[in-house]
């Protein structure tokens, strides 16, 4: 609560508490040391106090980089952080890099590189507490950052993003398998079953608190730095797709990831809708700065607080389950799916496209086979025979096509074609052939699973899917 409080505080109090040696040149601080001793006495103690913004940006910095556990200094996180996500946009809006005339007496001296620093502290933050037990921060944290990402600079993908994308991907890869394990576990008893099951789902938890805490703020990211990407090309950028696309496969196959998403989100009553909404590439003026800023904190309080209307808690009622819910694995994929595409080439996309289409044909006529579905039949995914049936079917096509530019040797159109459908000549990487088949194969089971998001199959609509597992059930009857 009183980072909440300093946090409104700092988006619109008119001097820079944390730059005293500008009050001088602030009309709002010299007027009032004017007037009064004892507000300049208050002023004084103020300057004495609050530490410098050099020195509070420091500590973030240290304190992300000293991996020091939340129990140990939990004022960084919850108070000081807060405040400096919102003080530094609303003095930004009025800086050296936003005042257009150099004669006017600087108030601030607040600069994107401040920024950029904090954010990169935070995700710092994040990275290390991902699979922490205890880490209740990582709930609001991405409320409080909305603001500082709007100036962030490439630079910050490989050192900040990408670890963050890498470590999510190996936590997905390493809960499914044991999903998987505990799957084919005949012979355990049931007491053990639903200990490993409980466990399971907790782990689950946690992974979607981590994907809560990073997700909004990649989102913001890649709006704001697609276009430049999708010019210039970057290899930190393929891999932060190619990880995300390894964690959406997983919540595509994996049922306790659905299912703890949608309990996470309704039981702290997260709104999906103002974390999907695009970004805007810059601030125009400190309005746009105190509203952006604003909403964050709003949303950051609703979490914790669950929201207040007219100085009254309300407790929002939602039913999930009867909303058109939008998965953050989904949204995350769908912003990154453009720099996935742009791997391929003209002739590649092709062939994506066309095993994307087998794999619905495929699946469509499984489905149909089916009458009462599963909870495991459901799944938004091939088996292992399907799948080795499209990529049988790709590299048919490609040596079908290899075939026939050594017949058509002067067909000058058909050569022409092959020779810009390949990313080879920009990128100066060679893939061998299996390579490149399976990496179609991979963009077309994110195409394919995308498809079956937005288009679910006949069969699933209006079928009664079961949220809450026999071991919580019993809880609750215990109760």
């Amino acid at each position: 609560l009183l980072g909440d409080c300093l946090s409104s505080f700092a988006s619109c109090f008119p001097i820079a508490f944390f730059e005293p040696e500008f009050n001088g040149n602030n009309k709002h601080a010299s007027n009032i040391s004017q007037l009064s001793p004892e507000a300049n006495d208050v002023m004084t103690n103020v300057a004495r106090t609050v530490p410098h913004l050099t020195k509070v940006i420091s500590d973030i910095e240290e304190h992300s980089e000293a991996r020091i556990k939340y129990e140990d200094a939990p004022h960084v996180v919850e108070v000081i952080l807060p405040c400096v996500c919102s003080y530094l946009p609303y003095w930004w809006s009025v800086g050296p890099q936003r005042t257009k005339q150099s004669n006017e007496l600087k108030v601030t001296n607040v600069t994107v590189e401040h920024m950029n620093s904090v954010l990169g502290s935070v995700l710092k933050l994040i990275n290390n507490n991902i699979d922490a037990p205890e880490a209740p921060w990582m709930k609001r944290i991405a409320g409080y950052t909305q603001g500082i990402i709007l100036n962030s600079s490439t630079s910050l993908l490989e050192p900040y993003f990408l670890p963050v994308s890498q470590r999510l991907k190996a936590k997905c890869e390493d809960l499914y398998a044991q999903e998987q394990s505990l799957k084919h576990a005949t012979r355990l008893e049931s007491s053990e079953r639903e200990d490993l099951e409980a466990n399971l789902m907790k782990n689950y938890e946690i992974l979607v608190r981590d994907l809560y805490a990073f997700g909004p703020l990649l989102i913001k990211y890649v709006d704001m730095h697609r276009s430049y990407w999708l010019k210039n090309g970057d290899l930190c950028a393929d891999q932060l797709y190619n990880n995300m696309a390894e964690v959406f496969s997983t919540w595509c196959k994996s049922k306790y990831f659905k299912r703890e998403e949608l309990n996470f989100v309704s039981q702290h009553e997260i709104d999906n809708t103002s974390m999907l909404m695009p970004s805007g590439t810059n601030q125009s003026n400190s309005a746009g700065v105190n509203s952006s800023d604003g909403s964050a904190v709003k949303s950051a309080n609703e979490v914790s607080n669950g929201g207040s209307v007219g100085g009254k808690l309300k407790r929002k009622k939602r039913r999930l389950d009867k909303e058109k819910f939008t998965s953050l694995s989904v949204a995350c994929i769908k912003r990154l799916l453009p720099i996935g595409m742009n791997m391929f080439g003209g002739r590649e996309q092709e062939l994506v496209q066309l095993a994307k289409h087998k794999m619905i044909d495929t699946k469509s006529a499984h489905d149909e086979k089916i009458e009462n579905p599963t909870e495991e039949q459901m799944i938004l995914d091939l088996t292992s025979d399907q799948e080795e049936t499209i990529e049988e079917f790709l590299r048919d096509i490609v040596f079908a096509q290899e075939q026939g530019e050594v017949v058509n040797r002067n067909n000058w159109q058909s050569a022409l074609y092959r020779k810009i459908g390949s990313k080879s000549h920009q990128t100066g990487i060679v893939h061998s052939q299996a390579i490149s088949i399976k990496n179609m194969l991979k963009m077309a089971k994110v195409l394919f699973g995308l498809n079956l998001v937005d288009h679910p199959p006949t069969h699933n609509r209006g079928t009664w899917r079961k949220l809450v597992s026999s071991q919580r059930k019993k809880a609750i009857m215990a109760c």
